[in-house]
């Protein structure tokens, strides 16, 4: 099955060690990721786009994008993690510390 990342708008990730290059580039519609890693994975690079043409979420109406991680995880709020992701000129993405 072709995976179209275009449209994709949820992903959940066990506990993992990094994302690959341009993992999520491309996917504007994607507005929910859970992750379950107490410490924030490495990124590639562009992992969540390079242009606001491709970043992440921006096809999505202003406050919907979620980034779920664990209560007391740590590394998401900073780093490689602060820009693009939560810029929000770019995928504009608010983490929700609930899992």
């Amino acid at each position: 099955m072709l995976l179209r990342k275009q449209n994709l708008k949820k992903i959940d990730l066990s506990e993992i060690l990094s994302i690959d290059a341009s993992a999520f580039n491309g996917c504007v519609k994607l507005e929910k990721i859970t992750i379950h890693s107490n410490v924030a994975p490495a990124l590639g690079a562009s992992v969540f786009g390079q242009s606001t043409d491709t970043y992440i979420g921006v096809s999505n109406p202003p406050g919907t994008n979620i980034l779920y991680v664990p209560e007391g995880a740590t590394g998401y709020d900073e780093g490689q993690w602060l820009d693009p992701l939560q810029a929000e000129d770019k995928c504009n993405f608010t983490i929700s510390y609930t899992l």
